[in-house]
């Protein structure tokens, strides 16, 4: 796997973590613990266009900088399940042979199942002091939700990263 890294790459990444940060923040519907909407978009075109070592560093560094600008309170723990959820968008999603199943399937249960209501409910539970489980059980609607989100959302992202490439623009 090779990693392009140029002033253009740079720029369009810049670009999308900038995009995240407002959807992430302004355009979603926020909690203490439930976060739903569209922030995932930007990192996982990141991911279908650069691969996953640009779109796990897109999505720690628009975890951090969401941190930091909007006094959220930085926890590296958070951070490590962005930067996995970029990876793993990266892994199964960059190229040009992807398809609903396995692809798609496998990278949103990844994401939704293991990294956000396993690892980051942890994270979560342990930044906040609350018992595990007890952070999950209210954390499983948001799972639910991004799971059916996402299946509709990232078909729509792979048809448009397709055009992205063809034209050239990506």
């Amino acid at each position: 796997m090779k990693t392009n890294f140029s002033l253009h790459v740079l720029t369009r990444v810049a670009m999308l973590i900038a995009l995240e940060i407002i959807l992430s923040r302004f355009l979603s519907i926020n909690t203490e613990s439930i976060r739903i909407g569209f922030g995932f978009v930007p990192m996982a075109l990141c991911g279908m266009l650069f691969g996953p070592i640009w779109a796990a560093a897109a999505y720690a560094v628009a975890d951090i900088l969401g941190a930091v600008l909007f006094s959220y309170g930085f926890f590296p723990g958070i951070t490590l399940s962005a930067f996995l959820t970029g990876l793993v968008f990266g892994v199964f999603l960059h190229g040009e042979g992807v398809r609903f199943f396995p692809h798609i399937i496998v990278a949103v249960l990844i994401n939704c199942v293991v990294i956000s209501l396993g690892l980051t409910s942890y994270w979560l539970a342990l930044a906040q002091g609350v018992p595990y489980f007890a952070r999950v059980i209210t954390r499983l609607p948001q799972c639910g939700a991004m799971i059916v989100i996402q299946f509709i959302v990232i078909p729509i992202l792979v048809k448009l990263a397709g055009a992205l490439r063809k034209t050239g623009i990506a």
